[in-house]
């Protein structure tokens, strides 16, 4: 086999800048050489995340260059290996770390990493709850690692999630659950209420009208928050954390900037701890996804849709119109 079948993003004039020109098309493609140190991964699934949806219908400037496969995330079987970390028939995935970005991604029958990037599939999750979980469970794994090592401990004010329907926000829900946390909800919709308690929330709070105004401190309403949304809700938020609590910040729904004072810092001791999860260290990475191996949880709790290769285009157009919820996995072969 010299080809095979992916997702390929691209333009007339190959400009990674004019992301808004691109067309993704199903298209055979050349299998290529292995380096030094890569591993070639036959894909059985891979996940759609915001990013993804972002990079496919060329919403937002996610590819670094082009032609590319989008997709940050896979798990599949090593058919080819020049590391000696794996070798042919092992089970592994891949998160972040510049696939689906700077690399050709998951949503690919193949693709091509450094073996730095690969993780062995966890002994009790599958190829399938890898794909899950994917990068918005990493995320929210971290997150509530990120938390939990700055003293977050159960039993006292509810955990904010904010964004609480989507990827990240609906798994951290499960996470805050199995460990026995108090949780409130945010959304903007108003029929996934049965679903969130479901997961676990405690109290859910549909904020669409919400007035974001705000004083520079308010009283202490919650001991830490996940945001996804970022903006005058992050600031919102943060003056209303109670003393030496944090948010974990992760996204920017609402707006990359953030304008606030700094006296939750300085006369509550608040934390603001950002979560990467594309540039985490490997020690970091490998414990994460331990983690995430030793939760007793039912991963398919968040699972909406199973899709097929065909189905992409579609479901990211949907999503990009906020009309999906939880996590979407594509079986790619």
């Amino acid at each position: 086999m010299k080809t095979y079948k992916a997702w390929t993003a691209q333009n007339a004039t190959k400009n990674a800048d004019d992301f808004k020109n691109l067309k993704c098309e199903w298209l055979e493609v050349p299998i290529p050489a292995l380096e030094e140190g890569q591993v070639q991964i036959a894909v059985r699934f891979s996940s759609i995340n915001f990013k993804d949806a972002l990079a496919f219908t060329g919403q937002g400037k996610i590819l670094r260059r082009l032609p590319l496969t989008p997709g940050i995330d896979a798990s599949g079987v090593i058919v080819k290996s020049s590391s000696p970390k794996f070798k042919e028939g092992d089970e592994v995935l891949v998160t972040g770390s510049g696939i689906g970005e700077n690399a050709n991604g998951g949503l690919g029958e193949l693709v091509t990493v450094p073996a730095e990037w690969v993780i062995p599939r966890p002994s009790k999750l599958s190829l399938r709850d890898c794909m899950i979980l994917g990068t918005a469970g990493f995320t929210a794994e971290l997150a509530l690692y990120q938390l939990e090592k700055n003293d977050l401990v159960p039993g006292g004010k509810p955990v904010l999630v904010t964004g609480a329907t989507g990827g990240v926000g609906s798994i951290a829900l499960l996470l805050l659950k199995n460990k026995n946390y108090q949780s409130v909800a945010w959304t903007r919709k108003n029929t996934e209420d049965a679903w969130l308690k479901k997961l676990g929330a405690s109290e859910i709070e549909n904020v669409s009208g919400k007035d974001w105004t705000t004083r520079p401190l308010e009283s202490s309403t919650w001991s830490a928050a996940i945001d996804n949304v970022g903006g005058d809700i992050l600031n919102y938020i943060l003056t209303r954390i109670q003393p030496h609590g944090s948010v974990a910040s992760i996204g920017l729904a609402k707006s990359s900037e953030l304008k606030t004072s700094v006296f939750p810092f300085i006369l509550r001791g608040v934390n603001i701890l950002g979560t990467s999860s594309a540039t985490c260290p490997r020690p970091l990475r490998e414990k994460i996804w331990q983690r995430l191996n030793e939760t007793e949880v039912n991963w398919s709790t968040v699972l909406t849709a199973e899709l097929k290769p065909s189905d992409v285009p579609s479901y990211t157009e949907k999503m990009i119109a906020g009309k999906t919820h939880g996590r979407a996995i594509v079986k790619m072969t």
